[in-house]
């Protein structure tokens, strides 16, 4: 018998998981029994419809949650909605594998294990202090909707839609390959028009597309694709449960206690506003991404090519109006 330690789950099974016999496949007995539906893509990797997907806020897809029973058993999702389902999933899952076979790891697997442990717990007390601390923080950085209006450095008028879009423009370098169009405009030899320089775009008149990516991409693309962005710029904050006067404390705790400049806030014509941050370093952005959905933000902008409202745009015939331009941080 290996002198390695077995590992022990800290949690002990949830009540009612299965308990599997040591000649009844093991871990993957265990998976296909808590998870119908599993499609297994090799020996330790499968896939499932999330236990939690009606929680889901954005766009299901077929490889969303993610089965994995290699070294420490667990599942993951995508989605953030859905938490405490994958918490309880990994629970009895973990719970269901140590009632059937103990697993042996290697020194490096059990270092590895311990760090995912510590990080998973770091991340769950960061998420709960950060939904107890957004009420104070609501109040300590009130920044309601019409005191961004008369502080913004650069005034601009209402309805100049051209100005706006100059100023949006400055927050790029002159080299930066910028995509402007309609959510459909990329893929194609065709979306080539929908990628122009800061410079190709300043030479023309506003496009018609209403959207844009806070993210540039490499020369010569037509694809909104991940694989094809150059550089994030910026980092989009966006939140649908705060009201438009509320949001604002977010965007002045993120510029005066997090120290991410603020460069722009755009009223999208809908509910919601958008405010432009200088990018984040690594270990901010980690951060940021457990903070920020706690405090009721989107998750889907952290994407480094997810469209967002273009100032001077329009919707439904309101213009998508820039209203706070503090200049860029690229120049």
């Amino acid at each position: 018998m290996n002198n390695e330690s077995l590992l022990v789950p800290e949690s002990n099974p949830v009540q009612g998981s299965p308990i599997i016999n040591q000649d009844g496949g093991g871990a993957r007995v265990v998976a296909e029994t808590l998870f119908p539906g599993l499609v297994w893509s090799d020996d330790v990797t499968a896939y499932c419809p999330c236990p939690g997907q009606n929680k889901h806020s954005g766009k299901n897809s077929p490889r969303d949650c993610q089965v994995k029973i290699d070294g420490v058993p667990t599942v993951y999702c995508v989605h953030e909605s859905c938490n405490e389902e994958i918490e309880a999933a990994n629970e009895a899952l973990r719970g269901g594998v140590q009632s059937s076979t103990p697993l042996v790891l290697t020194a490096e697997q059990k270092k590895l294990a311990a760090a995912a442990k510590a990080k998973a717990r770091h991340e769950v007390e960061l998420k709960v202090r950060t939904k107890k601390s957004l009420p104070s923080l609501l109040k300590a950085y009130a920044w309601p909707y019409d005191q961004m209006l008369t502080e913004s450095p650069n005034p601009i008028q209402p309805d100049d839609r051209q100005v706006m879009f100059q100023a949006f423009l400055e927050l790029f370098e002159n080299d930066d390959v910028i995509w402007i169009g309609d959510v459909f405009q990329t893929g194609k030899p065709q979306h080539a028009v929908n990628f122009q320089t800061k410079v190709q775009w300043l030479a023309g008149e506003i496009p018609a597309g209403p959207f844009t990516c806070p993210s540039c991409f490499v020369p010569g693309s037509v694809s909104r694709s991940k694989d094809k962005v150059a550089a994030q710029r910026y980092l989009v904050v966006e939140s649908d449960s705060l009201s438009k006067d509320l949001v604002g404390a977010i965007f002045r705790w993120l510029d005066e206690a997090v120290e991410l400049p603020l460069r722009a806030v755009v009223d999208t014509a809908g509910k919601s506003l958008h405010g432009w941050f200088e990018y984040p370093a690594p270990d901010a952005l980690a951060e940021l991404k457990i903070m920020l959905p706690a405090m009721g933000c989107d998750s889907k902008l952290f994407g480094s090519s997810q469209s967002c409202r273009l100032p001077g745009g329009v919707r439904d015939g309101r213009i998508q109006r820039l209203i706070y331009s503090k200049g860029g941080g690229s120049q």
